[in-house]
């Protein structure tokens, strides 16, 4: 294991539960009132966002869902505010790991 001082800007942060839900194929929407909104016009539809992105058609809902996971990064700025308001769970994504950023103990 190891401690690492990473510079903040040097961290692509977002939300867990954001994430989890791209892994599942979900909606990512403003609000939970949105992504509630969207998936019961789908339901009336008589689909769900997996079947959606597991298929060959809907490709209106697909990109609609697609250009949701784009949120997953809006809550960058406002972390490195300081304002974690609206973000349930911050994880740090890097893309590499510098010798100067492992903390020795």
């Amino acid at each position: 294991m190891l401690t690492l001082d990473v510079p903040i800007g040097e961290a692509i942060l977002f939300d867990m539960f954001d994430w989890t839900k791209i892994m599942q194929m979900h909606y990512i929407g403003e609000n939970e009132s949105e992504e509630a909104t969207f998936s019961e016009k789908l339901k009336n539809m008589g689909m769900n966002e997996f079947q959606i992105m597991t298929s060959n058609f809907y490709p209106e809902q697909k990109a609609r869902i697609q250009e949701s996971w784009k949120r997953l990064f809006g809550h960058q700025q406002a972390i490195e505010a300081g304002d974690n308001s609206g973000v349930h769970s911050v994880q740090a994504g890097l893309w590499c790991i510098k010798d100067e950023w492992i903390v020795k103990e």
